[in-house]
């Protein structure tokens, strides 16, 4: 397990300044504890990530999670 670094960086005010710290496998992972803790979405049978509207919110390859303009994104902490 590494140690992960996510933040938000859109316009939605309930994530302003928003930081987490967590333990995963890898970026994606990070960012999807942190989505499905604090977000209603629906990860498919394809590992795409989708909204309560059905609107794509990340697909099953990006490391990141697209909302509200923005996006919960991880970096990797230490070596």
């Amino acid at each position: 397990m590494k140690k992960f670094f996510v933040t938000y960086s859109g316009f939605n005010k309930r994530f302003a300044n928003f930081f987490y710290v967590t333990f995963a496998v890898d970026a994606r992972a990070a960012v999807m504890q942190v989505v499905e803790t604090y977000l209603d979405v629906f990860v498919q049978d394809n590992g795409d990530v989708l909204d309560c509207d059905g609107h794509l919110m990340a697909s099953a390859d990006d490391d990141r999670v697209r909302y509200d303009c923005g996006y919960f994104e991880a970096q990797l902490i230490g070596c």
